[in-house]
């Protein structure tokens, strides 16, 4: 179904209640001249935002449904449009929450309170305690979120097992110009249209970045707007789609791991978690021209290794399929032959490298990835999801291998479509994972309108902390943009490296040396983000 939809923008007063909803009402009115059938506003957009307690709000809160609901019905009905309007709620016990409400033609449809809170919530509202419902509409099925929720992936994924077919997002998205990646990822893992409405203006000492913006299914910016009063209109296609299919292993994020001081946490396991070392990592841009057979592959290996390990690179990792390039598959004895033959070079650095390929071995075929020291292959890992290969022996689950330099995890570029193994993987403290991709251009783009870089593999180096090292090729389909992703969930620019079609290697310092045993001060450690975890609300997933 074609739907046409509006992100409005605006600057709410703080506390000037009935000018916003005069704002409010003339933006309706506008969105519905050019059109509009679905139209969201931002978040807390009656009161503004930032208060100091629960006494500075309390003479701005409301019941939802109320007030303002009852006065946008009369708007809904009179545009025969839905409206999606962020604000501030009192419940019957005097509770108060961060919410969005849903209004259609026919009255008030349903709320949602915020479950993620960011830092400005907690200072007036309680956590979310209605979970995320999903709304039939004459529209579709509506999903509704709150700004901050967005940086956490499992919100919209429990969305999308309960059926949605649009997320709206009511935002004051700040700190981050000029689209946020993380708007992108949503839409394209789970190829639902994203609107969200940001406010803009200063409150206090913040600014907030307004550009809201509709993207479809496919990550696509259809319309945004810029840093004033305004809003962005499209068209977007509202459709049912299959949630993945289940592993047995998503049982794992039923789990809160990082609920309690890590060192202490995982320091009971059989598994103590490595110290960890400040090194050089490498990933190599190949042109997929320059392989060849597994002969001819491993003198390029040998070559690109020794070469990376001059510079004091520690760890490396290749593009998917170097082992057996353009050969259909490999025996499984010729790889470890040949880790056997790198070791020495390995040793002599204390250097590791991660190569893939398809292999064979007592009659089956898998697809693999090898990750090879001084003492040959210390781990491997085995597809888990279909891809184009023809294979017939899949991996279990993801696992990982403590290392004097970390935690190390591995994975397919084209898995990283599915947010589980990741966020499994980072709630095993695991510092890094390296990825071997083959092609990469569904996930990797770069916005010229808005000089935006958006890397899937960024995006998951960041929402769960951890390290990302992706190696793609260039040439044919293989659009390149390997890189290093850092682990900085609020956007530091500098924090990833990546080459978009150069050849040769991109190379950064990954730290995660832990200097203190008492509480973790590395971000990789700490894990900020797995912090606002709420798997009570998640069982959709498991």
């Amino acid at each position: 179904m074609k739907v046409k939809v509006a992100a409005i923008q605006f600057s709410p007063g703080f506390k000037k209640y009935e000018e916003n909803m005069g704002k409010i009402e003339v933006l309706l009115k506008n969105a519905y001249e050019q059109g509009s059938q679905l139209s969201v506003l931002p978040e807390m957009c009656t009161t503004g935002y930032i208060f100091d307690n629960r006494d500075d709000i309390r003479d701005y809160v409301e019941t939802v449904p109320g007030k303002t609901t009852d006065r946008l019905c009369e708007l809904a009905t009179l545009y025969k449009m839905h409206i999606v309007i962020g604000l501030a709620e009192k419940d019957s016990d005097d509770i108060f929450y961060n919410t969005a409400a849903l209004i259609g033609p026919e009255g008030f449809i349903g709320k949602y309170r915020k479950i993620h809170q960011f830092i400005a919530d907690p200072l007036w509202s309680a956590d979310g305690d209605l979970g995320f419902e999903v709304f039939e509409t004459k529209l579709g099925k509506i999903g509704m979120c709150i700004c901050f929720d967005m940086n956490v992936e499992e919100t919209c994924a429990v969305l999308d097992r309960k059926g949605c077919e649009i997320f709206c997002a009511p935002s004051n998205w700040f700190g981050e110009r000029p689209i946020s990646p993380v708007w992108i990822t949503r839409a394209y893992e789970f190829e639902k249209p994203v609107i969200v409405s940001n406010r803009t203006g200063k409150e206090r000492n913040t600014v907030f970045d307004g550009i809201s913006c509709i993207i479809d299914n496919q990550g696509n910016i259809l319309a945004s707007t810029k840093e004033v009063e305004g809003l962005a209109i499209a068209e977007v296609d509202i459709k049912r789609t299959q949630p993945r299919i289940k592993k047995f292993f998503y049982k794992d994020l039923s789990r809160h791991t990082y609920g309690w001081n890590p060192n202490w946490f995982f320091k009971q396991t059989s598994r103590k978690l490595p110290k960890g070392e400040d090194f050089q990592a490498a990933v190599l841009q190949i042109k997929k021209s320059d392989c060849g057979m597994f002969s001819e592959n491993k003198k390029l290996i040998k070559k690109m290794i020794v070469d990376e390990l001059n510079t004091n690179t520690k760890v490396v990792v290749f593009p998917e399929g170097i082992l057996n390039g353009i050969d259909k598959e490999i025996h499984y004895d010729d790889v470890v032959a040949f880790a056997g033959d790198l070791c020495t070079i390995l040793s002599n650095y204390d250097g590791y490298v991660a190569l893939s390929g398809i292999i064979k071995e007592a009659g089956k075929i898998s697809s693999r990835i090898f990750l090879i020291g001084k003492k040959g292959i210390v781990a491997q890992y085995k597809r888990i999801y279909h891809g184009e290969e023809i294979i017939d022996d899949y991996g279990i689950k993801p696992e990982f291998i403590d290392t004097e330099y970390g935690r190390i995890s591995m994975m397919f570029g084209d898995e990283l479509i599915n947010m589980e193994p990741i966020r499994c993987m980072s709630l095993e403290a695991v510092d890094m994972l390296l990825i071997p991709e083959k092609d990469g251009s569904g996930y990797n783009r770069y916005y010229d309108r808005f000089e935006l870089l958006w890397s899937l593999a960024g995006v998951r180096a960041r929402e769960n902390n951890i390290y990302v090292l992706y190696a793609n090729y260039i040439g044919g389909n293989s659009i390149g943009f390997s890189g290093i992703f850092g682990p900085d969930s609020f956007v530091r620019r500098n924090d990833f490296v990546y080459s978009e079609r150069l050849q040769g290697s991109v190379k950064m310092m990954i730290y995660l040396r832990e200097n203190t045993r008492v509480f973790p001060m590395n971000r990789v450690k700490y894990k900020p983000m797995m912090h606002f975890r709420k798997p009570y609300f998640y069982r959709e997933l498991f």
